[in-house]
């Protein structure tokens, strides 16, 4: 398991040069008997002198098969003096340089036809890959090589087939550059998203929800569109898929039932056991997903999901300073999933017998491996809890009044919760990355507005100042990561993307026009120094980046959204909270890249056509005019915010001293500034401008006018 807060002693004879490093992924192969070096030029310039490969590996904190690999191979005297004696071998946190992750997992999907974490690449002394593959195991399993065995026989083909081993490098570099050459084709032919959705339709599992085999990854951003594609198609089916699916996790395994959060995925087509790990971009999208979901639908399943993920980064993840972490392990005290699974003696032990009578009938207890099968980790027959049946429901099994059984629930949850965290707590990934902070910024902002719980707000306040205050470069950029008072390494375009994304649903959720000014400053960067002058476009690290072997862009969607995906709904908020054309026509840019990518990867595109649908939609701004002071105006601010209204971008122009800030940035408020009237709700939607609204009700009827009907 992860060696969180380690410490070196003076003269510690098992350190390498890692110990010096702040990532704690680094920091827990210090002590391995490998040479281990840091990405650097240290590594390649021994390399080269030596004229021996390179031995990558790539991996992270939180990742359960990356702690296999070390506590198998990398803590073994006979493999780091193997590794030691043939290669120059360098680590690489993942988290910290995923630019150069992607390029080494391309080069993994190229040899192998899959990826995963840990990535194991073997490189010339220039840095290109001429083979790589994932986890190896220790010795010999099944058709899988140990890893003796296969480093023997790459450190062969190095020193007897060297002209082989350079050509292949070669032809596997330029076929991924060729693979991420994506051309620029034009405008969307009409019915494009038509072909995403129906895609997904193809591939959705009707019985238990979710998309393609398992595997299962949430992937939430996929619902953000289908959201999208019912209320623009004015259907209610897309709208069902997605809640089908929704409901289907929020019972499973794969949500801690006790503590809220999502794993990082089901390892079952029911959703039921998942692979432990928690990430923090899995609760933000999560987060995003099931608010809109319930902002739409009433559903308070949706809602509680969407609080319970907000609850789990506030109080698991969240650093003193404000920022986020990255996530938290899989493993604690001696395996994975030792932390959050029970057997029925253990429950049985901590709840009175009407609670467990209750219990019984609510949740499930989902096996595991029992002990001695193949993947045991332990010596206890323990599951995981999900949900059997919801508090209604077994209320009226019972025959017990619902309330009861939900107060009960309350209490039998505490106590779990309270037994739970006396064993021995997964380790967290203590990483502040900036990309990811800007998506809970963004989850924190949009939760806050459809469940009404300032201390999400708060929360998002506190991110937002601290990436803004300790994560800011001289030059006005922003770092990637901060880590123990450090912040270094040049922010990629995923990280302006995901920020400036956060600062808009703030601005959105405050409606105070500091973090619209910052979220303008920051695109203007972005603009500046990833911006493909020639073909448009994002390029996903800056144009003076030296170390990363092809400057590529980033389209399609993994398990977090695409930069150009995010950006494209970035630019189209901006055009239309500022009026500023040169958003839009960036945005069509942009745009211009996805009609092929849809037709071969239709499932990777979804965020790019959640931004997109916004364009088809009759989209705008609704501006609030009026005394802060009065109920009316409270109100109709209340309506903005609960209802599902991701085609609307709502603006508070009262009468505080920043609503001169707010036309300097929204120069067509000004019109508006001088009201001296009662609230009113001025909107502009598609390409005309309504009569003010001047009742609460008249404004709750133009926003349910986009509803296909409540489910």
């Amino acid at each position: 398991m992860a060696e969180e807060g380690r410490k070196a002693g003076p003269g510690d004879p098992g350190q390498n040069r890692l110990i010096k490093e702040v990532s704690p992924y680094l920091r827990q192969h210090a002590f391995d008997p490998v040479d281990w070096y840091p990405w650097g030029d240290e590594a390649f310039v021994r390399a080269r002198e030596e004229d021996k490969p390179i031995f990558l590996s790539i991996g992270y904190a939180t990742c359960h098969w990356c702690h296999v690999m070390r506590e198998e191979s990398f803590s073994d005297p006979e493999v780091g003096r193997f590794l030691n004696e043939n290669f120059v071998c360098i680590k690489l946190d993942r988290e910290e340089r995923p630019d150069l992750d992607q390029y080494y997992m391309d080069a993994c999907i190229a040899f192998t036809g899959r990826g995963g974490w840990p990535l194991s690449i073997f490189l010339t002394p220039g840095g290109v890959p001429f083979f790589a593959t994932s986890y190896i195991p220790r010795t010999r399993t099944g058709g899988n090589y140990g890893i003796l065995e296969v480093l023997a026989a790459i450190a062969a083909y190095w020193k007897e087939h060297r002209d082989d081993a350079l050509s292949l490098a070669r032809d596997i570099s330029e076929n991924i550059v060729r693979a991420r050459d994506h051309a620029y084709s034009g405008p969307l032919p009409a019915g494009t998203a038509g072909m995403v959705y129906d895609h997904l339709v193809s591939i959705h599992d009707s019985k238990n929800g979710g998309f393609g085999p398992p595997p299962r990854f949430p992937l939430f951003h996929l619902h953000l569109f289908l959201l999208r594609y019912g209320i623009i198609h004015r259907t209610t089916a897309p709208i069902d898929l997605s809640c089908h699916t929704l409901l289907s996790m929020a019972r499973g395994g794969v949500y801690d039932q006790l503590g809220g959060g999502f794993h990082r995925y089901a390892t079952d087509e029911r959703w039921l056991v998942p692979h432990f790990e928690k990430m923090l971009y899995d609760q933000a999208l999560a987060a995003l997903a099931y608010s809109e979901a319930y902002t739409l639908t009433g559903n308070a399943v949706l809602g509680n999901v969407a609080r319970g993920c907000m609850e789990y980064i506030c109080r698991d993840l969240q650093a003193p300073d404000g920022g986020f972490y990255a996530g938290e392990d899989a493993d604690s005290g001696g395996g994975e999933g030792l932390f959050y699974t029970w057997t029925r003696d253990e429950i049985e032990s901590v709840l009175s017998p009407e609670e467990n009578r209750i219990a019984s009938s609510v949740f499930s207890l989902n096996c595991i491996d029992p002990p001695g099968s193949a993947g045991s980790t332990s010596a206890r027959e323990a599951g995981v809890l999900s949900r059997a049946r919801q508090p209604a429901d077994a209320a009226r099994l019972l025959g017990m009044a619902p309330g009861d059984v939900e107060r009960v629930l309350e209490t039998m949850k505490e106590k779990l919760l309270s037994a739970r965290n006396t064993r021995p707590h997964p380790p967290r990934d203590t990483l502040v990355l900036a990309d990811w902070n800007g998506l809970a910024i963004s989850a924190l902002s949009v939760a806050s507005r459809a469940i009404g719980d300032p201390a999400f707000l708060a929360a998002a306040r506190r991110a937002a100042g601290f990436v803004l205050g300790q994560m800011r470069s001289p030059d006005g950029g922003i770092y990637h990561r901060w880590m123990a008072g450090d912040a270094a390494i040049q922010g990629m375009s995923a990280d302006y993307a995901s920020v400036i994304m956060g600062l808009l649903d703030l601005f959105l959720a405050t409606r105070e026009p500091t973090f619209l000014s910052a979220a303008i400053e920051l695109e203007d960067y972005h603009f500046q120094n990833f911006w493909d002058k020639d073909k448009g476009g994002y390029y996903w690290t800056r144009d003076d980046q030296k170390d990363v072997p092809v400057r590529q862009k980033e389209f399609l969607d993994g398990s977090i959204p695409s930069s150009n995906s995010l950006s494209f709904s970035n630019l189209v908020r901006l055009h239309i909270l500022t009026g500023e054309t040169s958003y839009m026509e960036r945005a069509g840019q942009v745009a211009g890249y996805y009609p092929p990518l849809v037709r071969q990867y239709p499932s990777s595109c979804t965020m790019f056509f959640a931004g997109h649908l916004v364009t088809e939609g009759r989209a705008g701004t609704v501006v609030v005019t009026g005394d802060e002071t009065d109920p009316l105006y409270v109100r109709m601010l209340g309506i903005l915010d609960r209802n599902y209204t991701p085609f609307i971008l709502p603006v508070a122009l009262g009468r505080k001293p920043d609503a001169g800030e707010i036309c300097r940035l929204l120069p067509w408020c000004a019109l508006l500034a001088g009201e001296n009237r009662g609230p009113r709700a001025h909107a502009c939607l598609g390409q005309s401008c309504q009569n003010p609204i001047t009742d609460a009700g008249s404004l709750e009827s133009l926003l349910k006018g986009y509803l296909p009907g409540k489910q």
